[in-house]
């Protein structure tokens, strides 16, 4: 386990294990929406991919939204996790901050992982990755996410077709993504 020198006690500690496999959520700092057209998301998209390249690790399912990103992942080798999240968030903070013209803007806050213990908790994962489109207001149902092309959803689309998709989102099925109305 590693813990940050001065530990917030409401952030859990990350576990670095080899051969594991990941839930990783990283969100910009304040939650302002750093990545708000698809020149920028095309940006974190590409850091993402870069960065699993460059540690040959495997990416599994991801998907980029204005102000944050989410990733299923195997990590062989445990060093690599924390260099993957910190090339994504140090190349992309980068990359929009010279666009914006911001140079040493902090973009991103922290990130988060979860360890996935079990098939299912992939699956479910996997399903809340690629239907956060919904949830976040991009798209207004399932048969529009092929239209969001800041995911691994149309890789899937195309590697195994509809069907298969529909049943996955069926057999683990994400529990509610939907907004809650307000009061």
């Amino acid at each position: 386990m590693h813990y940050p020198k001065k530990r917030n006690i409401h952030r859990l500690p990350h576990i670095y294990l080899d051969n594991t496999q990941y839930f990783i959520t990283a969100r910009t700092y304040k939650e302002f929406n750093y990545f708000h057209s698809d020149k920028k998301r095309e940006i974190l998209s590409e850091c993402i991919k870069n960065a699993f390249d460059e540690c040959n690790e495997n990416l599994l399912a991801w998907v980029v939204l204005r102000n944050h990103y989410h990733l299923n992942c195997r990590i062989k080798n445990k060093d690599n996790l924390k260099k993957i999240t910190k090339l994504i968030n140090g190349k992309s903070s980068f990359l929009v901050n010279s666009l914006d013209d911001k140079r040493g803007r902090k973009v991103w806050h922290q990130y988060h992982d979860t360890i996935l213990e079990s098939e299912k908790d992939f699956w479910t994962r996997f399903n809340y990755i690629h239907c956060n489109p919904i949830k976040h207001d991009y798209v207004r149902s399932l048969d529009q996410l092929e239209s969001y092309k800041f995911s691994s959803y149309n890789y899937y689309l195309k590697k195994y077709g509809k069907e298969w998709i529909l049943s996955v989102f069926e057999e683990y099925s994400v529990i509610d993504f939907t907004k809650t109305p307000p009061d």
